[in-house]
């Protein structure tokens, strides 16, 4: 693996920009403009338009993690752990039957 020091000025940049793609994927910050993107018709590559999407942004993600591992993960996680809490919050929706109920 290639290791380099990036000039300190970048630095405030790209976790801004990370911070902006994190933001733009996520239904709570940019719900009108994910409902807009086509989810049912595949392109050329067998991918929908959200996928396309989420995939690009995903990218700009990883890379940025890799340039700035500790400053994308200061930034990524506490994004993680809200999802995360609100998936787990979920539970105590989640209704069990009891045997032979369906």
């Amino acid at each position: 693996m290639l290791h380099f020091s990036l000039p300190h000025r970048y630095e405030d940049a790209l976790v801004l920009l990370l911070t902006e793609v994190l933001n733009r994927i996520q239904f709570r910050y940019n719900q009108a403009q994910l409902e807009e993107l086509d989810d049912e018709t595949l392109d050329d590559d067998q991918q929908t338009e959200w996928q396309r999407y989420l995939r690009q942004s995903l990218e700009v993600v990883a890379k940025v993690m890799e340039l700035l591992p500790t400053h994308a993960f200061s930034t990524l996680f506490p994004v993680l752990q809200d999802n995360l809490e609100v998936y787990l919050g979920l539970q105590q929706f989640i209704v069990t039957s009891g045997p032979g109920k369906l």
